[in-house]
Parts: C-alpha cells; sequence; structure tokens
C-alpha cells in the first residue's frame, strides 16, 4: 500500500515533539495519567486519540452552519474554500459510486483522506512554527519581525487553542445547555458537534488571523522562569489567563480581555497580552506568578498535565480537570431548570 494511503489512527491534539521541551531523555516526560498517578512515559502515548479529527460527511444543515459562523469574520473566503475542498471530495466521491463505479484503490484513497487529511494538515501547522518555537526557546522574539514567520507562529497559536479534545468538550458542552431551549439553539448545538473537525478549523483560523492582525496592539512577552518552580504545560497548553476574567460561565470574555499564554519549557513561556501586564520582550517572573500560570495551566487542563520532574506536578494534581468539571455542573443546574 502506498504510504499516503496508510491510515493514521492515532490523531495527537497537542504536538509530541512540543512536550519533549520537558523531556529529560528526549522521549518521556512527566504526567499526570486518567487514572489521578504521576508517572514518566512516551509524549507518543499522551494527548491523543483515535480518529479524533476523521473528516464526517458533510449535509446541508452543516453549509447552512458553516455559512452562519463565518459571515462576520475577516478571512471569510479562506473558510469557503476550505469548506469547497471538502465538498468537491464528496461530490467525486458520491459520482464515481452512483455511476456504479467500483475500484479498491479509489476506496483506499477516499478512506485515506478521511482519516489522515486534518492529521496532515496540523502536522504541517507544527511544521512551520518549528522555527518560531526554536526562537523561543533561544530567548529570541525576532521572528515576530518577519511576517511568514509570524503568520506560521500565530496560526499555529490559533489552532492549538481550538484542536484539543479540551475545547471540543468543553465547547459542545456549553452549547449542550441549550437544548432545553428554542429549537434553534438545539439546531446549532446538534449541528456543530456533528461537524466539530470543520468549526474547530475555523475558529482556530479565526484566532491566529486575530492575533496577527492585533500583533501591534499587544505586548509579546517572553517570560523567564528562573524559580526553583518549572513551567508546567498540559493537554490544553494555549490559554486565557487575563487577569480580569471572572470565570463566570455567565459572563464570557470581552474582546480585549485575551492574554494568550503558551509556555514553551520549564522556564520560558510566551505571552500575546491585551493587558499589556508585562513589557514587549523579556521579564524575569518570580515564583508567584510561576505559580499563578501553573495553577491556570492546570485547572484549564482536561485529563493530563506534564512536566519534567515529578516533584513539580505536585502541587497541581487536584486542580487538573477544574474548568470542565466546573462546566458540566453548570450545565447539569441548568437543565434541571429548563
Amino acid at each position: 500500500m502506498k504510504k499516503e494511503y496508510q491510515l493514521k489512527k492515532e490523531h495527537h491534539y497537542v504536538w509530541a515533539n512540543y512536550l519533549l521541551n520537558w523531556s529529560n531523555d528526549r522521549k518521556n516526560v512527566w504526567f499526570k495519567s486518567t487514572k489521578g498517578k504521576l508517572i514518566n512515559d512516551s509524549v507518543r502515548m499522551i494527548a491523543k486519540e483515535r480518529y479524533f479529527y476523521q473528516i464526517s460527511h458533510l449535509n446541508n444543515e452543516h453549509e447552512l452552519l458553516i455559512d452562519l459562523m463565518s459571515r462576520k469574520s475577516e478571512i471569510r473566503e479562506n473558510h469557503l474554500q476550505f469548506l469547497k475542498h471538502f465538498l468537491d471530495y464528496q461530490k467525486f466521491e458520491g459520482i464515481f459510486k452512483t455511476n456504479g463505479g467500483k475500484n479498491q484503490e479509489f476506496d483506499i484513497a477516499m478512506e485515506a483522506h478521511r482519516h489522515n487529511t486534518l492529521e496532515n494538515l496540523h502536522t504541517s501547522y507544527e511544521n512551520n512554527a518549528k522555527f518560531s518555537i526554536k526562537s523561543l526557546t533561544n530567548r529570541d522574539l525576532s521572528f515576530l519581525q518577519d511576517t511568514k514567520e509570524s503568520i506560521s507562529f500565530f496560526h499555529y497559536l490559533g489552532q492549538q487553542f481550538t484542536r484539543t479534545k479540551s475545547f471540543k468538550d468543553t465547547t459542545l458542552l456549553i452549547m449542550s445547555k441549550g437544548k432545553g431551549n428554542s429549537e434553534q439553539e438545539r439546531w446549532i448545538s446538534e449541528t456543530t458537534s456533528e461537524c466539530w473537525w470543520f468549526i474547530s478549523h475555523m475558529l482556530g483560523s479565526n484566532i491566529g488571523y486575530a492575533l496577527y492582525e492585533s500583533r501591534k496592539e499587544q505586548n509579546h512577552c517572553l517570560l523567564i522562569n528562573n524559580t526553583n518552580q518549572p513551567f508546567i504545560t498540559s493537554d490544553n497548553p494555549v490559554i486565557n489567563v487575563h487577569q480580569e476574567l471572572t470565570h463566570d460561565i455567565k459572563r464570557p470574555p470581552q474582546h480585549d480581555q485575551f492574554d494568550l499564554y503558551y509556555p514553551i519549557t520549564p522556564n520560558i513561556a510566551f505571552m500575546a497580552s491585551s493587558s499589556h501586564r508585562f513589557p514587549n520582550g523579556t521579564s524575569i517572573l518570580n515564583s508567584e506568578i510561576v505559580h499563578e500560570l501553573n495553577t491556570k495551566i492546570a485547572t484549564n487542563s482536561y485529563k493530563h498535565i506534564f512536566s519534567s520532574t515529578e516533584e513539580a506536578l505536585k502541587p497541581y494534581g487536584k486542580l487538573v480537570g477544574n474548568n470542565y468539571r466546573k462546566v458540566d455542573a453548570f450545565v447539569k443546574e441548568h437543565n434541571k431548570k429548563a
């Protein structure tokens, strides 16, 4: 079988090479397992799910929702071109089968397209951001002056924000509270769930574009941690840490309440800050701020937190999944009253 037709079954929603920044042997990291234990194992075994990015058929309802959700996007045409790509494949496959076409290689190619396309796309976004990530590990922000590199980096950040299982399950859980309300809200919730693979990519592209377009209004901060407590990361590694966020589910963040935080290594992190909490360039953090950022990473994680040592994870283990549990409790309470 041709290599491009081999199905990629295990889809990672956090870049494995990124997690290696917390590895002491370029293979394993310390992390909290789904059973609550702190273990040291391969980065290839975690932050993944079987067929997570598998493409499903798009019907007229899905097309309508995508059209509605993209209308205010400044990169709407990009989304529509992306949509056209998948619709063309569907149309081609439909015509072939309607005309009685039977070809094993064709079936294998279509199956590979469904399983591999988004996984391959995210791999390309990761590869395009390699130079930027390497620059950050070298404490160098100058890549942001390069248009191509900065676009690639911000697009990667936007996609990493929306591609995780945490973002998927939390967003769909919040939307599910509308199932007890109007017919339109139920339709939006159910249809979004059905074509999430497309919606999440669209949202990630929107965030990446917004980060690039607002780059002159934000502070781009290289955060240095020289304390004894290393930065940790998680299965939801790009988060909003704006200090004015109330975490009240009924009050979503305002458009200007966006401090995007991304730990890079145990000693280095990046922030695109609308609050200007930190100045442009390099800031040396004290242990109090490091603990604050680690706490937010753990609270916004879904199943796993990662670090270079077991000791670094111990203060934060009980916080894992807190945000999702809070949303779940809110939705259950809402649905009781509906």
